[in-house]
């Protein structure tokens, strides 16, 4: 019993420390925001200087920033740029910081370490902090982590260096981190976050190794102006308050983090080369048809803390109601229901969402639609699991397509009915157009990586 109370008097102890050493970071970081960009920046060196990311700098000429304890904006300049490791450092004139990290207060991080950040969430304009564990990847480099199309992506833009050496994090990043401090529990600064490249709907995160400010402070390299379109496709760009969207259930909460057409998704995400399970067999259908595809716009919601990712046609209003997500098309006859859980036994989870989608069409005749199914559940290297079918019903007339997603112990349903939308002489929808655009939507539906 002594021991029992040792360590749990021991855990009790380790969170005071660790929500003390977070308070204590909270104080360096500021939140930057340039043209229309917002990101999270640190105090750092002597209370002069400021880190944060070039691929968040969205206008070199006007860059400011939001000093919480201050509760004010302040100019800066933009004196240091490093493209090998996409880091700017900033300089203050007019504002300074008695609370910053010492360019000594650096470290390097061992496997399965506990570390966490604290910074910017999308268009939230209050700070919140993010933990994180340290994990294992076979390499040290940027090139180790980006699967070859992205790698290709980073070379034609020509930042960051896929030589970059960086920290593998299992968590997930949320859009606006950009330039936040990775510290671990001693305040030592291990790394600044830097995720956000874009993946077609998805994402790639990591975080760049705190040894790479040594350089920042004697680079010279220029600021890459005709890059700035390029990089707003490529990185996850972080949304003006004026346009994010955020809808929650109480225990997860969607932010509307980019609007693509399907050819900008498909240039980071090469689905074509690099294709996920059914996504290269629709897109050869599509184009057998003739129907324009590439032209499809589509606004990506993304649920940070679980890394659930939707697409829905562009314009579609996410809503929610009872705890379950959904949007429709205005006239009713397109539905999309959308249910995220956390739990224990997925499979008995996949169960219940098709039960409740029963329920919720009032159709429990449904029939296998084989054109539009996986045969088995398709397994990702990143241990997602995602499994696609498609139903068709006579009486009333309804075609159902869904995306079953288990990534760890979160459930990701997503379904779209489609209303009197199916000719039963062709075996076809009536109108291709409308139909391939949500069934895009539902492959582009995943878990983010």
């Amino acid at each position: 019993m002594r021991i029992i109370l040792l360590l749990l008097s021991l855990c009790c102890l380790n969170s005071v420390v660790f929500g003390g050493v977070k308070e204590e970071i909270s104080k360096t970081i500021v939140r930057v925001k340039s043209g229309n960009k917002y990101s999270t920046g640190f105090f750092y060196g002597n209370g002069n200087q400021i880190i944060a990311t070039l691929h968040s700098i969205g206008n070199p000429d006007q860059i400011e920033v939001f000093i919480p304890s201050e509760k004010s904006w302040c100019s800066v300049r933009l004196s240091r740029i490093s493209k090998k490791s996409d880091l700017v450092l900033l300089n203050l004139s007019e504002c300074t910081s008695a609370n910053y990290l010492k360019a000594e207060n650096i470290t390097t991080s061992s496997i399965d370490t506990k570390v966490f950040t604290v910074g910017y969430y999308g268009s939230n304009d209050k700070y919140q902090d993010r933990d994180f564990t340290v994990g294992l990847i076979e390499g040290k480099r940027l090139k180790d982590l980006l699967e070859p199309s992205a790698e290709q992506e980073i070379r034609s833009l020509g930042f960051p260096s896929l030589d970059t050496e960086i920290v593998y994090l299992k968590g997930q990043l949320l859009h606006g981190f950009s330039g936040s401090p990775i510290v671990d529990y001693r305040g030592k600064l291990i790394g600044i976050a830097d995720g956000g490249l874009e993946n077609g709907a998805a994402g790639i995160s990591w975080c760049i190794t705190a040894s790479a400010l040594n350089d920042l402070k004697n680079a010279t390299d220029a600021f890459p102006r005709s890059s700035l379109k390029k990089v707003n496709t490529l990185f996850a760009e972080e949304i003006s308050p004026s346009n994010a969207k955020t809808v929650s259930n109480g225990q997860f909460s969607f932010q509307l983090i980019k609007s693509r057409t399907f050819k900008e998704l498909d240039a980071t995400g090469n689905y074509t080369q690099y294709p996920e399970m059914g996504m290269y067999q629709i897109m050869q259908a599509l184009d057998q048809e003739g129907i324009a595809y590439n032209n499809f716009s589509f606004d990506i919601y993304l649920e940070a803390t679980t890394g659930a990712t939707i697409a829905l046609p562009k314009g579609m209003e996410l809503k929610q109601e009872n705890g379950l997500f959904y949007a429709t098309t205005y006239d009713n006859q397109v539905v999309i229901l959308i249910a995220l859980y956390e739990t224990y036994d997925v499979m008995q989870m996949s169960l219940e969402f098709e039960n409740m989608l029963q329920e919720a069409t009032g159709v429990y005749t449904w029939q296998l639609d084989s054109r539009m199914s996986f045969l088995i559940p398709y397994y990702r290297p990143d241990n997602v699991v995602i499994n696609r079918k498609s139903f068709f019903n006579y009486q009333p007339n309804r075609y159902l397509i869904e995306a079953l997603a288990a990534k760890e112990y979160t459930f990701f349903g997503v379904a779209t009915v489609f209303k009197e939308s199916f000719d039963f002489n062709t075996y076809e929808f009536t109108d291709q157009d409308l139909a391939a655009q949500f069934v895009l939507a539902l492959q582009l539906t995943t878990f983010t990586n």
